[in-house]
């Protein structure tokens, strides 16, 4: 597979990890991966994710190492290339947006 391929030699990303698109909101088309059959169908769900605000799509979709310890909100401004955190909110675990984050799992 040519995603599991791109993930290996960087060394720098397992499984389980987190696959998403490089911009958006709301958990859209982010997805947690525990092995590299679920790659592709992340990498899909993560392009296919709608881009808000008319803004144009940014084409990265990054990997990055799942940590488990949580899900929190990070309400944040960017503007002229600077972020501003305004607010981090642990959010309880019924709050999963469960029709927009997938877990894709070994078969």
């Amino acid at each position: 597979m040519a995603l599991t391929s791109i993930l290996y030699p960087a060394g720098a990303v397992g499984f389980p990890c987190v696959v998403k698109p490089a911009d958006g909101a709301g958990s859209v088309g982010v997805t947690v991966v525990t092995g590299p059959e679920g790659l592709e169908q992340a990498w899909q769900a993560a392009r296919a994710a709608r881009v808000m605000y008319g803004l144009p799509r940014d084409e990265r979709v990054p990997a990055q190492e799942y940590v488990g310890a949580g899900e929190f909100s990070v309400q944040s401004v960017t503007q002229h290339g600077v972020s501003t955190h305004m607010c981090i909110t642990r959010l309880p675990p019924l709050r999963r947006m469960q029709s927009s984050l997938i877990v894709c799992r070994d078969s």
